[in-house]
């Protein structure tokens, strides 16, 4: 009893730790792009970075380089603001000209993806009772319809069936 009330301790601040990397990440990847909160988009870039590889393993699986996933979300984001007449130059000119945004001194805060994605991963791992891996970053992402993050996994051709068995399968290993 003494011995699993420690491991659940120690899970739990594995999953803080985790939290963190995931948020800090994130909100790394927004600023790159000039945004003030970050998004599911974000958030996936962000779990590729994490040390348990989780996201590395499955998209390996399927054949897919998780590197190029970064230029897929720019992509995405082009084609989203060039769809509202916002064209590529002026989207690097402002790029280059604004300030870098400043980390937030409030509460964390995202994009309503974002949001999602975080609420996911906080039920699905309150109800499995494992620890917090990149994985479920994914297994958040493929669980929504819309947005940046699904879009760029669709415009790389991956098929999202076999994406949702490969997560599955590396929920498996844990």
């Amino acid at each position: 009893m003494l011995y699993s009330f420690i491991r659940n301790i120690k899970t739990k601040i594995q999953d803080m730790k985790t939290i963190s990397n995931l948020c800090l990440g994130a909100e790394k990847y927004a600023n790159q792009y000039n945004e003030e909160k970050p998004g599911a988009e974000h958030f996936m870039l962000a779990s590729l970075d994490l040390k348990d590889e989780s996201v590395r393993n499955v998209f390996a699986r399927l054949g897919v380089n998780p590197d190029e996933i970064n230029q897929a979300i720019i992509k995405q984001h082009t084609e989203a603001l060039a769809g509202i007449g916002i064209e590529q130059e002026a989207i690097i000119a402002q790029t280059i000209l604004s300030e870098k945004i400043k980390p937030s001194v409030k509460l964390y805060d995202t994009k309503p993806s974002g949001q999602f994605v975080m609420q996911k991963i906080y039920q699905n791992n309150k109800s499995r009772g494992t620890r917090l891996m990149g994985v479920h970053v994914i297994e958040a992402i493929l669980s929504m319809e819309y947005g940046i993050a699904i879009r760029a996994l669709q415009a790389m051709n991956i098929d999202l069936i076999a994406l949702q068995k490969s997560v599955e399968t590396e929920c498996n290993y844990m």
